[in-house]
């Protein structure tokens, strides 16, 4: 998709997460913090991904 239309006003100050298995990528979303709310867009899972884990673990990379 043309980063034009994928992208917009909210990407650059957003957090972007993404889920991860056995080092396999199999999710992602974002979150849009407003001053009313923050907002959850644009996510994804494959289909075959594992359900029902969560570890309390969580690693941020900055650009």
């Amino acid at each position: 998709m043309p980063e034009a239309i994928e992208r917009d006003r909210y990407d650059a100050d957003a957090l972007h997460l993404v889920a991860i298995d056995g080092g396999d990528v199999v999710g992602a979303l974002r979150i849009v913090f407003l001053p009313e709310h923050a907002k959850f867009g644009r996510v994804a899972v494959l289909s075959h991904a594992s359900k029902g884990r969560c570890r309390p673990e969580c690693k941020r990379e900055w650009n």
